[in-house]
């Protein structure tokens, strides 16, 4: 009998840079772990499986120049994207990707104890949000 539930991805393996997107699509697609970075003169996108296991592929936008994109950071081989991923549809994941980590959000504060969470991820989290508000109350 197969274990037809899904299983939840506690990080990435390893990041891969590719020039085009059907080429990282491929590689997450041939192996699950990896997060593939699109990068053409400067990171378009971040591609990766959808950590809860669902297979859904999620392609982030990572130009500005592009839309709305998130902000990334990459450490040798780790990556970094903030704010958090929330899917508006499909299997309804919330979560962070911080240093090839997954940590799983929920809909409130209450669904999750996020003071098992590292301090620098925390105060990571905590400076972006009230840059965002500032930018926010600066734009109204």
């Amino acid at each position: 009998m197969t274990d037809t539930i899904p299983r939840r991805r506690e990080r990435f393996a390893s990041i891969v840079t590719v020039a085009r997107q059907h080429e990282a699509r491929e590689q997450v697609l041939a192996h699950p772990g990896d997060v593939a970075l699109v990068e053409r003169g400067t990171v378009r996108a971040a591609v990766f499986q959808c950590p809860c296991g669902c297979g859904d592929v999620l392609v982030i936008n990572l130009d500005p120049a592009a839309g709305s994109a998130w902000r990334h950071r990459v450490d040798g081989e780790q990556l970094t994207l903030m704010p958090s991923v929330w899917r508006d549809s499909g299997c309804d994941s919330h979560f962070v990707l911080w240093r090839n980590e997954i940590y799983w959000c929920g809909v409130t504060e209450e669904d999750i104890d996020v003071r098992s969470w590292p301090a620098t991820l925390r105060a990571e989290l905590k400076g972006w949000w009230q840059a965002w508000q500032r930018r926010r109350r600066g734009s109204t």
